[in-house]
């Protein structure tokens, strides 16, 4: 069983929404689609790990301040 980690979203407009998603050890969005172009920036360093349908996970690093897509 995934465990879900928690999401606010602290602003939505017509062209953009901005979510905060909190973390904690083994916890997990889900599988999901983005409907929006996005930009994930981390609050803390970290790893990540993108699982795709097939089962391949790619590892991604996260530092604090540091934009990603």
């Amino acid at each position: 069983m995934t465990i879900m980690a928690s999401a606010s979203v602290q602003h939505e407009d017509e062209r953009v929404r901005v979510t905060r998603w909190d973390f904690e050890p083994g916890q997990s969005t889900g599988r999901h689609l983005h409907e929006h172009d996005y930009v994930v920036v981390p609050v803390t360093d970290g790893r990540t790990d993108v699982v795709t349908p097939d089962g391949t996970v790619t590892p991604s690093r996260l530092r604090a301040g540091c934009p990603s897509r």
